[in-house]
């Protein structure tokens, strides 16, 4: 049974509804019946749950949200988004820290005000279906953590201002029906926290639209839904980042482009970027952002001196690889990679589970250049203990540190490498052949590698090197991977993006981290992605084959970094809901739900959808053209007097609709009948000539 959330109602007197209706069901699956009186959900299975899955290990479960402009899509996923913020506040108000988002007082209490005020009033209910690992509630009644057995169920959140809810709806064939119901004080007072949120499920929203979630509109509260740098604790992020409602395209596209090197570089499947075209070169340079320079010389923004950094790195290493392990100082970048590291485990103390550890790291503010930094580094045993700690969180929070240090040990690159175009191969086989010995060396203390058997994120290029990618080995302007177009580049961006945060998400361990309980890092059990408007950049070939190639790429990761997906899109456009069944569908109409009138919608004739009124009024002719015809048929009729005979006969030409042409040349025809008539008789005679000849070729043998 796959994942789903199945139902958003918005309950009395919440707010920030905007057209959506108090009461209202909204369900985003309609195969599931809910009582009026709540007690029971039965499920009528009329989809495959084995639809949208890939394989035997990852179900995936593909649904829709559809309406014209202000039907409210977008309400209900702001308001689920900030249900999830809310319930996860209730739980852990340290889930959102306002010193890890600004760097003025102010600034932080505009957005503690707004998390009291903008999600106070927040009254609604939810419902999802899902395999519950870790809270469940026993024959007894009693809620009970670490179930041996996983139980699917539907769980409804009852959200009320600061409080919350939940009950379950146990399976009894066809039917679900509901049990006893638990609050938020009793988790909070039986340290069920991390429990019932690995039960929860973490969203993932992709919106590219320039006028979606501005804080200036929809409060300062969402500037802690765009911070990815918690280790994906939050169980909700909005990507791409903002800053005041802005997207820094340039920062989005280096980000994009990294995230796509890294899955490139592992699985091979994921360098074809079209039917025609595959990532098969690249070209590496020194990324000279990441450094400061004086006189064209490294200038590092650590005081300490040369060997008591490299004893701090060889700390690092001991830390990581379990003995003392020599880097490789020869290498031509080896003091890049040392002052990036130094960089990194100084830029890691903001993460909430690290903050205690940034009284190793000094800062001197240059008074002259009050923006650069110099930082101390205190080398004790308490940044050895923060390096221990680091060294066993093998989440996302540690990859470009382990990324860096592999490449200060193994050194697969000289200068060389960075003159001459590479097969990505290539560069898979430095990394790799390093790896390969390396892996027999390093050994922890039980005599076992301390290293993958195959290339994995942690050994990719170090993000101190940037890289151009190309199709063939000619170096030109039109082969390189930047020379796609902005909805090639969105395509691919979008789903490297989701498949690179999955492998992250995967990555998350439950004792990553931290030194207590309440440090370990929750690792969701159920992903929810929602596409929001993904059409925008998209010409409508790449609309129809976008849920194809987003669940080829998942498929590529054969159900290990995800098994429980459910995928959401928002959207206008009929060519990625004809991929999509109708029961999956929740249409919207004027803040309402509305049956659609189609028998299905999957696999559907695309110019059918269009042709319903829920999609388009007044049929498939643009509006502009329409008016037009008016205007002819009016001057026909003698009711314009300002449209001349000549601008009337060229308008009728234009029209390329044959019913719609021949009416208006036959009116055309009895207002002017003399040579009109003549000229339109002429034409038909064209007409039918072609018509004859083409059923003279396709019947050869008929008989005249």
């Amino acid at each position: 049974m796959n994942f789903k959330i199945l139902a958003i109602r918005p309950l009395e007197n919440c707010e920030g509804l905007k057209n959506l209706q108090e009461g209202h069901l909204y369900q985003f699956y309609n195969n599931y019946r809910f009582s009026t009186d709540d007690e029971v959900i039965t499920e009528n299975s009329e989809v495959p749950e084995n639809l949208f899955n890939s394989n035997d290990t990852q179900t995936i479960t593909v649904g829709a949200i559809v309406g014209k402009n202000g039907s409210g899509k977008s309400a209900i996923i702001e308001l689920l988004i900030k249900a999830i913020v809310k319930t996860s506040l209730i739980l852990n108000d340290k889930f959102i820290n306002p010193d890890d988002l600004f760097n003025n007082s102010d600034a932080k209490d505009k957005f503690k005000n707004s998390i009291n005020i903008d999600l106070s009033n927040l009254h609604l209910e939810i419902y999802y279906i899902s395999k519950m690992n870790r809270l469940f509630i026993g024959t007894d009644g009693k809620l009970k953590p670490y179930a041996e057995s996983k139980k699917m169920m539907i769980r409804k959140i009852v959200l009320s201002g600061n409080s919350f809810n939940f009950t379950d709806y146990l399976k009894y064939k066809d039917k679900y029906e509901k049990s006893s119901t638990f609050d938020s004080d009793l988790i909070l007072k039986s340290n069920y926290e991390e429990d019932f949120l690995e039960d929860f499920f973490y969203s993932m929203i992709v919106n590219y639209s320039f006028y979606g979630f501005n804080n200036k509109e929809i409060g300062d509260w969402i500037h802690g839904v765009f911070h990815k740098n918690d280790g994906y604790q939050l169980p909700v992020v909005i990507n791409p980042y903002r800053s005041k409602g802005n997207i820094d395209i340039n920062i989005e596209k280096s980000l994009t482009k990294s995230r796509f090197l890294v899955n490139i570089l592992e699985k091979k499947e994921l360098r074809k970027v079209s039917d025609k075209k595959e990532i098969s070169y690249l070209k590496i340079s020194l990324n000279t952002n990441k450094f400061n320079f004086s006189n064209n010389k490294l200038k590092s923004s650590f005081t300490n001196s040369k060997q008591e950094k490299e004893s701090i790195l060889r700390s690092l290493l001991e830390s990581f690889y379990g003995e003392k392990k020599i880097p490789n100082t020869n290498n031509d970048f080896y003091e890049y990679a040392l002052e990036y590291i130094l960089y990194k485990v100084y830029k890691i103390t903001n993460y909430s589970i690290y903050r205690g550890y940034v009284q190793n790291f000094k800062e001197n503010i240059d008074e002259q250049y009050y923006s650069h930094k110099e930082v101390t580094i205190i080398n004790d045993d308490n940044l050895k203990y923060y390096f221990y700690l680091l060294s066993h969180d093998t989440s996302h929070n540690t990859f470009k540190l382990r990324q860096a240090l592999y490449y200060t040990i193994s050194g697969y690159l000289c200068e060389k490498d960075l003159q001459e175009i590479m097969e990505v191969d290539s560069l898979y086989n430095k990394i790799s052949s390093n790896l390969n010995q390396i892996k027999d060396v390093i050994k922890d203390k039980d005599g076992n590698s301390l290293f993958d058997l195959e290339f994995s994120i942690n050994e990719s290029l170090p993000s101190f090197f940037e890289t151009e990618l190309y199709f063939s080995k000619e170096l030109t302007t039109e082969n390189t991977f930047s020379n796609l177009s902005s909805g090639e580049k969105q395509k691919i961006f979008s789903i490297s993006s989701v498949i690179y945060h999955l492998r992250n998400l995967y990555s998350i361990s439950r004792k990553g981290g931290g030194e207590n309980k309440n440090e370990n890092l929750i690792r969701y059990n159920n992903i929810n992605i929602i596409f929001d408007e993904i059409e925008l950049y998209f010409h409508p070939q790449f609309q129809k084959s976008f849920i194809r190639d987003l669940l080829d790429n998942i498929k590529v990761l054969n159900g290990a970094y995800v098994n429980k997906l459910n995928i959401i899109f928002l959207t206008h456009s009929p060519f990625i809901l004809s991929d999509i069944p109708k029961q999956n569908v929740l249409f919207l109409d004027g803040g309402k739900t509305r049956d659609f009138k189609q028998q299905n919608t999957f696999a559907a004739n695309i110019s059918t959808l269009l042709s319903d009124s829920f999609f388009i009024d007044n049929g498939l002719i643009g509006d502009f053209a329409i008016k037009k015809i008016n205007e002819v048929i009016d001057f026909l009729n003698g009711q314009n007097n300002e449209m001349k005979v000549e601008e009337c006969k060229n308008i009728i030409q234009l029209i390329d609709e044959p019913i719609l042409q021949k009416k208006l040349i036959e009116l055309f025809s009895e207002k002017f009948p003399s040579e009109e008539r003549l000229n339109y008789l002429k034409k038909e005679l064209e007409r039918l000539q072609e018509e004859i000849k083409k059923e003279e070729k396709r019947t050869p043998n008929s008989l005249n």
